[in-house]
């Protein structure tokens, strides 16, 4: 999915600011691995994109936090 993310943002241009955004991201492990994928194919990417979960359970957004804990994206919930 990173990977199909960055050559979509590629072929429009790379425009700025952009928002990355999961809906019913469950433990949040798609976006860990979306982060670690795009943060090797370029670092300016995810330095400056927003990143967003969209996530209506409280539980699950606690778990989100402490699974997206150790990356250095800003993560908005």
């Amino acid at each position: 999915v990173a990977v199909w993310l960055y050559e979509a943002w590629l072929a429009t241009g790379r425009p700025m600011p952009v928002t990355i955004a999961e809906i019913g991201p469950g433990r949040g492990t798609l976006m860990k691995d979306m982060l670690r994928t795009l943060s090797r194919l370029d670092p300016a990417l995810t330095a400056g994109a927003s990143f967003a979960m969209i996530e209506t359970s409280p539980r699950l957004a606690d778990v989100q936090r402490q699974t997206l804990a150790a990356t250095p994206a800003t993560i908005g919930w």
